[in-house]
């Protein structure tokens, strides 16, 4: 709880001379300064009692706000309303009748029960000389706060004497202590070029946090700091290590709600000569691995072999070494091939094929020992002359291209996590479900392993973690995606605290796209007030953009070029006081 401070105290914030007392405003001018509220988009709709009675605030909720604009008519159900994530839209007051709403507001007897334990923020259109573009309050039982914040303009010489002045505003008999807070935008959600249907933009930050002086703005993150690394992948984001893989897994994932869900199957795009090119590549990998009839047929045979079924996994970008090749079996490069059927007649054509051969016993392959796929079992029935084939129905044929689409994809994730020192072996890697569940279950225990995976190509890309960290981390990133399931790709993220040593330089020499400094100012056990300088590139509120390149235009023109002029400035104060103060001042 606040302490009491009585009258004969000092003040926490001195007056200044030039201020201005906003004091209660009568009705008729808060009621002409917020005619129109009733307006569909207004925050509150506002009505007289009378011409003597109280101004009536009526708080518009969701459920007024449909009602009034009949959005059920006319909502896409099953979509989310998209909001600009780039500016915050408002409808500032005046200055004048924002401080007068806000006073009468805490002047009044009897709160309304929507305002308690709620913090209330008014909007200002910033006219006034301090710049002031919202104010606001917070009531509960134990603790009574104001809040007021203006823009400084940007960034320079006389924002920086305003800071001072403000700083210095404070009484020396109060305990202060900051803590600045940086945050580097890596991969943000306002690149149009990287958006399209389909796909939900990745987010990656790194936020430092340390101990700071009040003084000090915009400086650079302490030798101490702490970076907090956030990541969300979100999907197939061009930007994003692994694009050509989530739009492979996309497909894997469609099939499987095509079996036990019957959505409605939809094909790559192709034109009439896909159809023949697939039959065509699916009778030359099985003349690669026909049987041989003498030693010449099984020569040639041995060289297509090698150079079909070595290859280097498409994950890994890195050049070409031993450890990134793998075995790949006749499976996985049929699934290279019919990936790209268009329609269901050309995928049961080239199955027709391989059954055909499989019918004649003239498919000699190596396969691995845990694909447990129907071609990989035909082959080896085959192979022991006990041979019996599916119908291939619609929904069959379907299920045989998802069983070896999974069985490709798995190997290629496994081996691009050996390869990029995430783990030394596939056992490090707990792929669930196991093998005996049906494809459509292996298919989506697919989802959070790639998640994963990609969080840890751009974490390595982006940080310089040693082998120990990485694989440490590899474990729990892994065990944070697949401890549930994953219903919602956007709530997908991961979050771990690094060091500023193992933080790429290069990115520390970069200005940050946010840099705040947060001061609290105690007497005893009591906190009285806070302050927060709030430094951004990205202002959000549209009513500023007229206003906020002014105090900069003003500045001499002698003084010296500084990238951190591009740093919109605003400053919040905010004020503890007891309910018994509150009393006093009413």
């Amino acid at each position: 709880m606040a302490e009491v401070i009585s009258p004969n105290q000092k003040p926490v914030i001195g007056k200044r001379e030039d201020s201005v007392d906003y004091g209660p405003l009568d009705d008729e001018q808060v009621a002409s300064a917020v005619q129109g509220c009733n307006r569909v988009g207004s925050p509150m709709n506002c009505e007289n009692a009378g011409p003597d009675g109280p101004l009536i605030f009526d708080f518009l909720s969701l459920a007024k706000l449909e009602e009034r604009s009949s959005a059920d008519k006319d909502r896409l159900h099953g979509h989310r309303v998209i909001i600009s994530e780039t500016h915050f839209d408002s409808n500032p007051l005046g200055t004048a009748v924002a401080f007068g709403l806000r006073n009468r507001l805490l002047r009044q007897g009897s709160v309304d029960k929507n305002l308690v334990d709620k913090p209330v923020w008014i909007a200002a259109d910033a006219e006034d000389k301090f710049g002031t573009t919202f104010l606001g309050f917070y009531l509960s039982n134990g603790r009574i706060a104001t809040f007021h914040t203006r823009c400084l303009g940007h960034f320079g010489e006389q924002c920086q004497k305003e800071l001072n002045v403000l700083h210095q505003s404070f009484s020396d008999a109060f305990e202060a202590r900051s803590k600045a807070m940086a945050l580097y935008k890596i991969l943000g959600k306002n690149v149009s070029s990287a958006s399209g249907p389909g796909i939900l933009l990745a987010n990656m930050t790194l936020t430092f946090k340390w101990e700071a002086k009040v003084e000090h703005h915009l400086c650079a993150p302490s030798p101490s700091a702490t970076a907090i690394f956030h990541f969300s992948p979100g999907w197939k984001d061009k930007r994003v290590a692994l694009l050509e893989s989530t739009e492979q897994l996309e497909y894997l994932l469609l099939m499987a709600c095509v079996l036990d869900s019957g959505v409605t199957m939809i094909w790559p795009h192709g034109d009439e000569s896909t159809h023949n090119q697939i039959v065509e590549e699916v009778r030359q990998l099985i003349a690669l691995y026909r049987v041989q009839n003498n030693e010449t047929e099984r020569t040639v045979h041995g060289m297509r072999y090698f150079f079909a079924v070595w290859r280097v996994h498409p994950f890994v970008h890195s050049p070409v070494q031993r450890k990134d090749c793998r075995h790949v079996d006749f499976t996985e490069l049929l699934w290279d091939i019919l990936k790209k059927c268009t329609k269901l007649e050309t995928l049961v054509a080239a199955l027709n094929i391989v059954f055909d051969a499989l019918k004649q016993c003239r498919i000699n392959a190596i396969l691995h020992e845990d694909n447990r796929s129907t071609i990989a079992r035909l082959i080896r029935d085959a192979q022991c002359r006990n041979l019996m084939l599916p119908r291939l129905e619609a929904l069959t044929s379907i299920q045989i291209l998802l069983e070896i689409g999974v069985e490709r994809f798995r190997r290629d994730m496994v081996q691009a996590y050996i390869t990029a020192g995430f783990m030394t072996n596939d056992t490090d890697l707990d792929l669930k479900p196991q093998m005996s569940a049906g494809p459509e279950e292996r298919a989506r225990a697919l989802l959070p392993l790639h998640l994963a995976l990609q969080t840890m190509l751009e974490m390595k890309r982006h940080l310089d973690l040693p082998a120990h960290m990485l694989t440490s981390m590899t474990r729990s990133v892994i065990n944070k995606y697949c401890s549930s399931p994953i219903t919602d790709i956007t709530n997908v993220f991961y979050e771990t605290a690094v060091p500023l040593i193992h933080v790429q330089s290069d990115l520390l020499q970069k200005l940050p796209d946010l840099w705040t400094n947060e001061t609290v100012y105690s007497h005893g056990n009591s906190v009285v007030a806070a302050t927060l300088a709030h430094f951004t590139r990205d202002p959000q509120l549209r009513f500023l953009e007229g206003k906020m390149y002014s105090k900069r235009e003003e500045l001499e023109e002698t003084e010296e070029c500084d990238r951190r002029e591009a740093f919109l400035c605003t400053y919040t104060t905010s004020s503890y006081l007891n309910p018994e103060d509150l009393e006093g001042w009413r």
